[in-house]
């Protein structure tokens, strides 16, 4: 018997596919499915007392394998109109995934229609995209004749036996995650010429967000991936073989530089531009805290006097928290915080008074306070930094020429391979897990039932404003998911398959299997923005 979470049935066992299953019983346009919790490719076989869930086309899993389908497909087509190149998955811009060539050489707009016409023909004719199992040794063959020279190093550096690889058309491509069955299932695609490389956005609707360009940030984007590709630490298979040859020492030290460089630069900004308050904003777990600290030493060693003011201590108390339209706490919601006190506050420090700054305590989820009273003197800056650090109803009685305006994001240019890029919002959500757990005495459960909302609320309270900034510094760390996954992996430990969040887990514990992990934390230096996540940490 096998038992179909959708409509709550039970059926006669059959020795068939999930895909099987889902055209037998008016699922067909499914693409990925949950076998027992856990996300597997739809081809694969049921085994009797299997219970299976087939994912909506509007959730995160079947948007994720929607886009990796059609990155194969962009691949694919790639390989068929430039067969001595190699495309990239770069970073996502919006709704679209950047891609460029390897070597640099650029995609012309004249060649867009081209690749559209060869995509369109493979989608007509609804080939098989197989997820086949090879043998180390095959693996290692296919990536030589393939061009696939990050795959290979990646390999090298883990201690795997089989691989999982996709064939479509003799070709292989190493994609991370599931893919579509068959071409079909990517009905509606948009190619956008971003000079020098080319942006893919996919939909089950055929409902498109707008292309917008973010200089800022993709400047940023390029500078890492300058700074990353100049010490070949760009891939984890290279980052893995300087760990396994003891080399990560000088590696950390040159990326806490690479960082600290960022901070200084900054602080000579707001020197210049003689601004008395500077406000940092960033998604979720980005690391704005450590960056205002580390931005108050670089302004007090250029004669400054900082005053951080962190948002997160003017939450409302826990009790006061809004509720969001699900009747649960929103404490991302700019009404979380205490805006009046907020703001009457900052006036009084601005006009020189004496304030009694509070402190937040998660665990009693109140605010507090000391006996310490802070001014503002004549050659004070003040450091607001929190998720709403750059909404205008924060400081709207302040005149624009005195501020200055950072946003910050793991925005790391760190990829698994050349098809296969590491996603910001799971490297924060790694570090929220941790720090969550360590600081604010919740359960991994707690962290991943919260992330969609906080996710979702990013889109409403932060990626609005980074347009804004002045400045936009990038808080990853190169080798930082090489610390983390033993203390992610510490907290998932034994966790009950039939759990709530059992299917996200093994998502990240497959993206966490690719690194090899450090094991001496005394590397990661006390000031190092990874101890805002990893701190206190108690084995």
């Amino acid at each position: 018997m096998i038992k179909i979470i959708n409509n709550n049935k039970i059926y006669d066992y059959e020795d068939k596919t999930i895909y099987d299953y889902a055209i037998k019983y008016g699922f067909e346009d499914s693409i990925v499915a949950l076998k027992n919790n856990k996300l597997v490719d739809i081809m694969s076989y049921v085994e009797n007392g299997d219970t299976i869930e087939f994912v909506n086309e509007k959730s995160v899993y079947s948007q994720d394998t929607l886009m990796q389908t059609g990155i194969l497909l962009l691949l694919l087509a790639f390989k068929l109109k430039f067969p001595k190149d190699q495309l990239e998955v770069e970073y996502t811009i919006g709704d679209y995934m950047y891609l460029e060539f390897e070597n640099n050489n650029e995609i012309h707009f004249k060649d867009l229609e081209e690749i559209r016409k060869l995509m369109d023909d493979l989608i007509n004719q609804n080939l098989r995209i197989e997820r086949v199992k090879v043998s180390r040794k095959e693996a290692f063959d296919i990536f030589e004749k393939e061009g696939y020279i990050q795959k290979s190093r990646l390999l090298k550096s883990l201690d795997k036996e089989e691989v999982y690889l996709y064939k479509c058309l003799d070709h292989y491509f190493g994609i991370e995650g599931f893919v579509a069955p068959y071409t079909r299932f990517l009905k509606h695609y948009k190619l956008i010429n971003y000079f020098p490389g080319i942006a893919l956005s996919v939909s089950n609707n055929n409902e498109f967000t707008d292309f917008k360009e973010q200089k800022a940030l993709s400047k940023i984007f390029s500078k890492s991936k300058k700074w990353t590709d100049m010490l070949d630490i760009g891939y984890v298979g290279s980052l893995n073989e300087k760990i396994q040859d003891g080399n990560m020492h000088f590696l950390v030290s040159v990326n806490e530089a690479y960082f600290e460089n960022q901070i200084s630069y900054i602080a000579d900004k707001i020197i210049y531009n003689n601004a008395r308050l500077v406000q940092i904003s960033g998604p979720s777990s980005s690391g704005k805290t450590t960056m205002a600290e580390r931005l108050s030493v670089q302004l007090a060693v250029r004669g400054k006097k900082p005053i951080p003011i962190s948002m997160d201590n003017y939450f409302v108390n826990r009790v006061d928290t809004p509720l969001d339209e699900d009747g649960n706490k929103d404490y991302e919601s700019i009404n979380a915080l205490d805006l009046k006190t907020f703001n009457t506050d900052l006036m009084r420090l601005l006009e020189g008074d004496y304030v009694n700054l509070p402190i937040y305590n998660f665990i009693t989820g109140e605010r507090e306070y000391g006996d310490t009273y802070t001014k503002l003197d004549n050659n004070g800056i003040i450091i607001v930094e929190g998720i709403h650090g750059l909404n205008p109803k924060l400081t709207s009685l302040v005149p624009e020429k005195d501020k200055y305006k950072i946003y910050v994001s793991a925005l790391t240019q760190l990829s698994i391979d050349c098809h296969n890029r590491i996603s910001t919002t799971d490297m924060r959500l790694m570090r929220r897990m941790v720090r969550d757990f360590v600081q604010r005495d919740k359960s991994v459960d707690d962290t991943l039932s919260e992330w969609p909302r906080v996710h979702a609320a990013e889109y409403i309270n932060v990626f609005p404003y980074q347009n804004e900034a002045d400045s936009i510094i990038d808080s990853s760390l190169i080798y930082e998911i090489n610390i983390l996954k033993k203390y992610v992996l510490k907290l998932v430990d034994n966790y009950d398959k039939n759990g709530p969040n059992f299917t996200e887990i093994e998502r990240l514990k497959s993206i966490l299997n690719y690194f090899i992990e450090i094991k001496d934390d005394s590397i990661v230096p006390k000031n190092s923005i990874l101890q805002e996540f990893i701190g206190d940490y108690h084995e």
